[in-house]
């Protein structure tokens, strides 16, 4: 039903009219209207800005003091009243008109106390905020501007514009209630109240708001004749300089990302600059959907949770829709330590530390090395890797703490076991141990192919492949041939297109060792030779060995060799190694040959 035509069908003349001067204007609630049926008699209600709580000032059955009370929706319908703060039965105070503020940890009640004076009692009403705490409500002393008799708060949707009612004497024998608008400056410190309405006389109170950003306010009027008194609805515009202070809302819904069932949670709300905690909203257990006031000139950052499940964090969004997993999803890198190149896994396994069992078995990875594991919430677990040829690698985890996104993503890193690898460089012609340098690592990877290039100075460089093993010592001796004048070696792998000259980018590799063997040998002159096989003239294969002896020789040069160090010649088809009679021998005979003819 529209609030607009209710009128006084929303105040409750059957309670009373009239008690102590002020009117029972409980509106809006079919539980209020259960409990007026239980023996409750409501005074006035607030529903919180989540519309999960509804805040009431009233009189228990066989009581005869007014509190303050709040009921819990749950689903569809309202719980049972639970008294906000504890109060003996022979306190005199009562607590009336509450007004919930949009962060849900702030309440703004009227103080009623009565007081003797001689023979004659006075009342008080006084204006006062209280606080939640984790210990619950804590009640609050009366704000510093209230006066003796200030009724029927109402916080508007920023959070610090209050509206409430004063006495002001109007001649000696009469009063009124005005409305009156103040504004909170900080923990402490309010606005001097301004008056809202002209001093016409009327007495209004009650109010409230139909709608976030309408600036029709709707009241009770009190109107004294000399016979009664009666009460009527009325509404004024509220003047641009009393309304509230500009604000955004943030909506959204919580929901389960596996099911998509509406989430019970939480929403704690945070102030971006300083970390400070704010308040907390919740979300509706039934819809999963929230609702909170903000300001639009402060920067938040909003921590919105549910119980076993991840965290979402929400910044600037004005509207949000969370989903929350209970199960973290996890995407594990892995990678060589040395070379950082992804490895397939052989073995990941999971083990759940409190109760030591396996939870999780992963046999592969994709391409790029990655592992997908889904682990359940709120537990600590333990990531156990294995490879062949690897160290075993742990990883222990915890889920236990705020988990903010229900995906992660991390690497993780395997070192390969190595052998220590001892090489020895030996004189081939007299056994001798040489000094020299090892093209190579002095630690390899376990039970790998390898291949070493080792040089001495003095001699020729010679290559060898070996497998490690699994000790930690493998020794491995490298025969040297001592360089002499004329002798011929052929270089491996060098190799050019057919019928032509142009060096392979293959070449390079055995290239370089002989550039380093004429660095690590400065006084030594070499000839570079070529040939050929069979196939073809004389002439033309004379022509191509001299160019393709050239090539080398302008690689080493290029490379920094002096060119008076190298002489070429091409011998073309006339000094085979072997007969020409099969694919295999020409191939052989098709080579590039090191000759030394100086080395002093």
């Amino acid at each position: 039903m529209d609030l607009r035509k209710w009128g006084l069908i929303v105040v409750f003349f059957l309670l009373a009219s009239v008690v102590r001067g002020q009117v029972y204007d409980v509106h809006g609630s079919d539980r209020l209207s259960v409990l007026s049926g239980q023996g409750w008699v409501v005074q006035h209600q607030s529903t919180a800005y989540d519309s999960l709580r509804l805040y009431i000032s009233a009189r228990a059955p066989r009581e005869n003091k007014y509190r303050l009370y709040v009921l819990s929706k749950q689903g569809q319908t309202w719980g049972t009243p639970q008294p906000l703060f504890e109060a003996s039965a022979t306190d005199s105070v009562e607590h009336l008109w509450p007004s919930i503020a949009p962060d849900g940890e702030h309440l703004y009640y009227v103080v009623e106390r009565m007081q003797q004076k001689g023979k004659q009692q006075s009342v008080t009403r006084q204006i006062a905020c209280a606080s939640w705490s984790a210990q619950g409500w804590q009640p609050g002393e009366p704000i510093i501007i209230s006066s003796d008799d200030d009724i029927s708060p109402l916080v508007l949707a920023d959070g610090v514009t209050m509206l409430f009612s004063r006495r002001v004497q109007t001649s000696h024998r009469e009063s009124h209630y005005g409305l009156f608008y103040t504004r909170k400056m900080d923990a402490m410190n309010w606005l001097l109240p301004l008056p809202v309405v002209p001093k016409d006389g009327r007495s209004l109170y009650g109010g409230y708001m139909l709608a976030e950003g309408d600036s029709t306010l709707y009241l009770t009027e009190q109107i004294c004749q000399r016979k009664d008194t009666s009460y009527h609805l009325t509404s004024i515009s509220l003047p641009a300089a009393f309304r509230g202070r500009q604000y955004r809302v943030l909506t959204g819904c919580m929901t389960d990302e596996q099911t998509g069932r509406a989430l019970r949670g939480t929403l704690d709300v945070y102030d971006a600059l300083t970390a400070q905690r704010l308040f907390t909203a919740y979300t509706n257990p039934l819809t999963g959907r929230f609702r909170m006031a903000l300001s639009p000139d402060k920067d938040y950052r909003i921590d919105a949770g549910a119980e076993g499940y991840s965290h979402y964090y929400i910044t600037h969004e004005d509207k949000a829709d969370i989903r929350l997993s209970k199960q973290l999803e996890l995407t594990i890198g892995v990678y060589d330590a040395l070379e950082q190149m992804p490895l397939r896994m052989e073995r990941m396994q999971v083990f759940d530390l409190s109760t030591a069992k396996r939870v999780a078995v992963k046999q592969t990875t994709d391409s790029l090395g990655r592992i997908r594991i889904q682990l359940p919430l709120n537990k600590d677990y333990r990531l156990l890797c294995q490879k062949a040829g690897y160290y075993d690698y742990t990883l222990d985890l915890s889920t236990t703490k705020p988990i903010r996104f229900s995906e992660s993503e991390f690497d993780i890193t395997l070192s390969p076991k190595m052998t220590r690898v001892h090489v020895w460089l030996l004189d081939s012609e007299t056994g001798d141990t040489l000094q020299g340098s090892v093209r190579g690592e002095t630690y390899l990877r376990q039970r790998e192919r390898c291949s070493l290039s080792c040089m001495a100075k003095g001699y020729f460089f010679a290559d060898t492949t070996f497998v490690t093993d699994a000790d930690t010592l493998q020794e491995v001796a490298v025969m040297l041939r001592p360089l002499k004048r004329d002798m011929v070696v052929e270089l491996r792998n060098i190799q050019f297109a057919y019928n032509s000259y142009l060096l392979s980018d293959a070449s390079h590799e055995e290239l370089e060792k002989v550039r380093l063997l004429l660095l690590e040998n400065p006084q030594m002159e070499i000839e570079v030779s070529a040939h050929t096989d069979d196939r073809g003239s004389d002439a033309y294969n004379d022509r191509l060995s001299s160019r393709r002896g050239e090539s080398v020789a302008r690689y080493l040069i290029k490379a920094g060799i002096a060119t008076q160090r190298i002489h070429t010649v091409g011998y073309g088809k006339r000094r085979p190694l072997v007969p020409n009679d099969s694919e295999e021998n020409r191939e052989r005979n098709r080579r590039v040959e090191f000759k030394v003819l100086s080395n002093e």
